[in-house]
């Protein structure tokens, strides 16, 4: 991060505690406004065995922020959101608090609407899960501490102790990175859902998890060609989005990329 006042703003403000309704919970994180992306997840088999939803942020900032919100509200199930990085950054413009610097951060704020902004400002930071596996289930974006903090299959011990010190859930599950795994260490089980919108992975296809009394990771494939014709209509400004769909960077070195950074945008 380029200074401590961003990590400070970067801490969840607000971690709600949330009843899921059954034993099967979907985890989609940065979906990234691919809507159809979501739409694939959404249809599957796999999304079918879930009671209930979970978004664990940068679930607006891309190319359809209203359309990923349409379909959340239109859900026939529990849906819980929590914000990431990405919604804080679009408030964060929307107030003032952050100058537009680029095409895209106007175009986001647009793009939201009134409504829009109004939905993802009233997202929490963090959300705990009231019927988890064994041990408690913590969800979020980066880490517990932190919207932006990078956490990997590399991540040393000390730094996932920091990072959890006041989590006295078992499981952490989070999003951010873009990349999919699960671990075990300091005595939790971590899992980052990778990324449904934009993930960085071997193959196409979205990347998200389903939790029950385990951790299990799902790949959804679905049409690059759709996803682009739906970003095109969009008007979004920007050409990397597509490219990184088409040509993801590889798992390996994102995460050395994180693991170097700690923190990041």
């Amino acid at each position: 991060m380029e200074n401590d006042e961003e990590i400070r703003r970067s801490a969840p403000r607000r971690v709600d505690l949330i009843d899921n309704g059954g034993a099967v919970l979907a985890c989609l994180a940065d979906v990234h406004g691919n809507t159809a992306a979501l739409d694939a997840v959404l249809a599957s088999e796999d999304f079918a065995q879930a009671d209930a939803v979970a978004f664990l942020g940068c679930t607006t900032t891309g190319p359809d922020p209203r359309g990923v919100l349409e379909r959340c509200a239109d859900l026939k199930m529990p849906v819980f959101h929590l914000a990431g990085n990405g919604e804080r950054w679009v408030l964060e413009l929307s107030s003032g608090v952050r100058p537009f610097e680029r095409e895209v951060d106007e175009w986001l704020v647009a793009a939201h609407g009134d409504d829009g902004l109004a939905t993802i400002g009233s997202w929490p930071g963090g959300l705990r899960v009231a019927r988890p596996p064994a041990g408690g289930l913590r969800l979020c974006h980066g880490s517990p501490r932190s919207d932006v903090e990078l956490l990997t299959t590399l991540t040393g011990d000390e730094r996932l102790r920091e990072a959890t010190a006041e989590v006295g859930e078992a499981v952490v599950v989070h999003g951010h990175t873009h990349v999919q795994y699960r671990r075990d260490a300091v005595g939790k089980v971590f899992a980052g859902a990778g990324s449904v919108g934009l993930p960085y992975a071997a193959g196409p296809g979205a990347r998200w998890a389903l939790i029950s009394d385990e951790v299990r990771l799902v790949v959804t494939p679905y049409d690059l060609d759709r996803a682009e014709a739906v970003i095109a209509a969009t008007g979004y400004p920007s050409d990397a989005y597509m490219k990184t769909l088409r040509q993801p960077p590889s798992p390996e070195a994102k995460t050395a990329e994180a693991e170097a950074l700690m923190f990041s945008n």
